[in-house]
């Protein structure tokens, strides 16, 4: 892939995270009767780190071969812990 590619792509990555950041905020903000205040904060600061995560997850991504690596175990660990808690959570019920 040629370098301009993957500074667009880099690009559009970038712009995928800043519209889900702000469509999450928007939806905070036009449900506000239906959200307490301390669930809006709670909210948007989970929303605020892992948008802060996935840049730094892009950006390395793109920065070397190391990076691609680091990104590919971080993504294998949210899968895995995402497996497991359904597992658990299907053990509750």
């Amino acid at each position: 892939m040629s370098e301009h590619k993957k500074v667009e792509l880099q690009k559009g990555f970038y712009t995928y995270g800043i519209i889900l950041f702000l469509y999450w905020g928007l939806m905070f903000f036009l449900d506000r009767d239906y959200f307490s205040s301390k669930y809006m904060i709670e909210g948007m600061s989970f929303i605020s780190v892992a948008v802060i995560i996935y840049f730094l997850l892009v950006y390395l991504f793109h920065k070397s071969d190391v990076g691609r690596k680091i990104v590919m175990w971080s993504l294998g660990a949210v899968f895995l812990v995402a497996v497991i808690g359904f597992w658990v959570t299907l053990g509750n019920h």
